[in-house]
């Protein structure tokens, strides 16, 4: 029937062979230890790469597919990390503005990313290095009068340096 030698399996079959040992092997792992964790877990059968990531937002609990950061630079776009696995964002704006400055030869004037980002110790990073960043201050809103809200606006638009 088959050639010595040769595997019964096509390389597809293979693959969900595999993929299948895997999912039960973590199935198992959770029966016996009495969780619902199990890292590296295997969500679909037919993309064993998808992890599932917790985010606990409005229209779902749970995200499936990879998360991106990237950097806009004189209209180009450039991918700095891709991962299917869950990662906080704001640990990569460091490496992120140092990669700009490895490939202008100078830091950026100014960083306009979300609040996620902006983390005391990332603002404090941004502050040594005289970079502007556009940022809502920490701690309780001040009262603003209607130009002082105009020029945060223009300021996070990029239009006054």
């Amino acid at each position: 029937m088959f050639e010595r030698g040769q595997f019964p399996l096509s390389r597809t079959s293979q693959k969900y062979l595999w993929v299948v040992q895997e999912v039960y092997r973590q199935q198992q792992y959770i029966y016996f230890n009495k969780t619902h964790q199990c890292d590296g877990r295997i969500v679909s059968i037919h993309q064993p790469y998808v992890r599932p990531i917790v985010r606990g937002k409005a229209n779902g609990y749970v995200e499936f597919g990879s998360k991106i950061n990237m950097s806009l630079d004189n209209g180009f776009a450039r991918i700095d990390r891709l991962s299917w696995d869950a990662f906080n964002e704001c640990t990569d704006l460091k490496e992120q503005v140092e990669t700009y400055k490895n490939i202008h030869g100078y830091y950026p004037a100014l960083v306009q990313a979300d609040k996620i980002y902006f983390t005391r110790e990332n603002r404090k990073w941004l502050d040594e290095k005289n970079i502007r960043y556009t940022a809502t201050p920490l701690g309780r809103p001040k009262e603003q009068s209607y130009y002082q809200k105009r020029k945060r606006k223009k300021k996070r638009l990029g239009a006054i340096r």
